[in-house]
């Protein structure tokens, strides 16, 4: 098995072992199952992305609270941003992936195509774009909530990309009206969770499809390391399909991917999947 840990280069987050200790005897049994949902859900209203949660779980909005990290307002805003376990390993996710699609842009070169499927406003994308700084590179974002977009066209602006990015409305299925062979790079994060085996199975041979030989997709593995599904599933109705890299892996090869590579972030929830179609 590879591993792209020890290339990517980026100083990752990771919890001490008296704080992993404390989590999991005493804070997560508590918020899974002790404290009542309806408490909770009137506690965590007064952090923007509890209450961004609340709305839309897992949304592009939640995670641009998470990534940027902003002083906390309250006590509460600061253990739900700072302190609980699943936004730290969601800003490690972030600085993996951003490494890694720059590091593939940089090999494929001079006009390498980039398409981002549940792109949201394609932040992680554009910042490997940025980083890769490769002549012609282009970025096709996909997500079904075309409210993203909007944010996304400031982004690329910021960027200094708004000529190289463009978006479309669409959902999992959209790929399979492409032309084969299309994109070098395919990118589908926080996005797997979503589909149960047969529906996954489908998605990824038609991703296979849209990529070049030589094209790589770049997703993610996700397990309950995390600690507190309960509390995600009482709190913010939120329930995922959880998969090992072990079982990303296992799908990436039946869609036809080769050289399966993988990075994990230190609190274990993630892994970035790296195929490779050749």
């Amino acid at each position: 098995m590879s591993n792209l840990s020890s290339r990517a280069g980026v100083r990752l987050d990771s919890p001490a072992p008296l704080e992993a200790a404390v989590r999991k005897l005493f804070l997560n049994p508590l918020v899974n199952c002790i404290i009542p949902a309806c408490v909770l859900r009137r506690v965590v209203r007064a952090s923007p992305l509890g209450a961004e949660s609340m709305v839309r779980p897992g949304g592009w909005r939640a995670l641009e609270l998470c990534y940027g990290n902003g002083s906390p307002g309250n006590l509460v805003d600061r253990l739900v941003l700072k302190s609980a376990f699943f936004p730290r390993a969601s800003r490690n996710r972030r600085m993996l992936v951003v490494r890694e699609v720059a590091r593939l842009i940089g090999l494929h070169g001079e006009g390498a195509t980039v398409l981002s499927l549940g792109s949201g406003p394609g932040r992680c994308e554009m910042e490997a774009m940025k980083e890769a700084n490769v002549p012609g590179c282009r970025l096709l974002c996909i997500d079904r909530d075309s409210d993203a977009f909007e944010f996304g066209r400031e982004l690329s602006g910021g960027f200094g990309l708004e000529q190289e990015v463009s978006f479309m409305e669409g959902d999992a299925g959209t790929p399979a009206g492409m032309g084969a062979a299309s994109f070098d790079i395919v990118t589908m994060l926080g996005f797997l969770g979503y589909f149960d085996d047969g529906s996954l199975s489908g998605l990824l041979s038609g991703v296979f499809r849209v990529l070049k030989p030589g094209g790589n997709v770049v997703t993610n593995s996700i397990t309950d390391a995390h600690g507190v599904d309960g509390f995600m599933e009482r709190v913010f109705n939120w329930s995922h399909h959880y998969r090992s890299p072990g079982i990303v892996r296992s799908f990436l090869e039946r869609a036809g991917f080769d050289g399966v590579e993988e990075a994990p972030e230190p609190f274990g929830v993630y892994s970035i999947m790296t195929g490779y179609k050749l």
